[in-house]
């Protein structure tokens, strides 16, 4: 858990520092530091709440989120729109129907990031128009392939292309 190390190094703690306010034993957290243990849940909770930390932040540290899934939705927003529009060139058009699904469904696709940080759909309205742009790219590569009317079932989808006058 080198994680541990940096966190503990951030509060400038030494091992006996974080000792006497965990209650766990310097060697312990030297060995959990150097990756010579796995720390059972009791000691995790301990020095989670000597750092000032939940639990559940010291694990996301041990072990950080995994990339989003290609092809979906909080994918498609993380990534650079080349790189989107590269990719969608390249998959399959039942991908894309999913995805354009997904970007421009009813349930607005959160990113971890507004997860996290507890945003609140009212605020996230940049973002909704961030993923409507990125659908209409997999709209157009949709239609250049000769898919008929993939904004079909999209109520959203379809009044923000008619608001574009594209339908």
């Amino acid at each position: 858990m080198d994680q541990l190390r940096v966190l503990r190094a951030e509060q400038q703690l030494t091992l006996r520092e974080l000792e006497a306010r965990s209650g766990v034993s310097k060697d312990t957290i030297s060995d959990l530091e150097r990756g010579l243990r796995k720390p059972r849940p009791v000691t995790l909770a301990k020095l989670a709440e000597a750092l000032g930390i939940e639990v559940a932040e010291l694990l996301e540290i041990a072990h950080p989120p995994k990339e989003p899934r290609p092809l979906s939705a909080e994918w498609a927003l993380s990534v650079p729109r080349e790189k989107l529009e590269r990719e969608i060139k390249e998959a399959d058009a039942g991908l894309l129907h999913k995805l354009l699904a997904e970007l421009t469904g009813d349930e607005y696709p959160r990113t971890r990031e507004d997860l996290r940080s507890g945003k609140e759909r009212s605020e996230q309205g940049g973002g909704r128009i961030e993923a409507f742009s990125r659908a209409y790219d997999v709209w157009e590569e949709l239609r250049e392939r000769g898919e008929e009317a993939p904004e079909q079932g999209l109520p959203a989808f379809r009044k923000y292309l008619e608001a574009l006058g594209y339908v």
